[in-house]
């Protein structure tokens, strides 16, 4: 099994650089080990109320967050405890969202953006990081992303078959608010 993986790490890290270019995606900054890709977005989703009480409504502008996953795929496959696979995931965004904040910060749209958000399968412990887990309102949607994320998913948990139906992809999301108080260092 461990072989497969690494073929599937092989040819994904040839199709990377394509996938990079078709999302337009930015680095935050080069030189700093952030986890993050990103890309300034008009969301086009239903209208969430987040936990601060921030409305976050049709076309208004936020930071989509893409984890940088080959990179965690590379350093995480060796492992077997899927727990500790988590730990350092999480460590990696909290240790990330600074830079986010900085990121928004020395954007042109400053004032517009209205928060950071994300879709992922990895949603345990999110909330501890400020974070509001909200459940994809559209099923062909969900379904759409549960697709797409199925290489990820093989890929970086113990027993990928086992636990399938378990991880059903979710929306993180974080108003500029919330990120400024919790990671913009004042």
């Amino acid at each position: 099994m461990m072989n497969v993986k690494r073929y599937m790490l092989n040819a994904w890290e040839l199709l990377e650089p394509l996938g990079h270019a078709l999302r337009r995606l930015s680095y935050i900054d080069q030189a700093s080990p952030n986890i993050f890709r990103v890309k300034v977005h008009c969301y086009k989703g239903k209208n969430l109320m987040l936990s601060d009480g921030i409305s976050i409504q049709k076309n208004d502008l936020l930071v989509k967050i893409h984890l940088k996953n080959l990179q965690l795929l590379n350093e995480l496959l060796p492992l077997n405890n899927d727990l500790k696979k988590y730990r350092i995931i999480q460590r990696y965004v909290e240790q990330s969202l600074p830079g986010v904040y900085q990121y928004i910060e020395a954007h042109k749209q400053v004032a517009k953006i209205k928060g950071i958000f994300g879709i992922t399968m990895l949603h345990r412990g999110c909330q501890q990081l400020y974070f509001d887990v909200i459940d994809i309102p559209s099923p062909s949607y969900r379904t759409f992303k549960w697709i797409s994320f199925m290489p990820i998913h093989f890929l970086s948990v113990s027993k990928p078959l086992k636990s399938i139906r378990k991880h059903k992809p979710k929306y993180l999301v974080m108003s500029t608010h919330t990120l400024a108080k919790k990671y913009g260092g004042s």
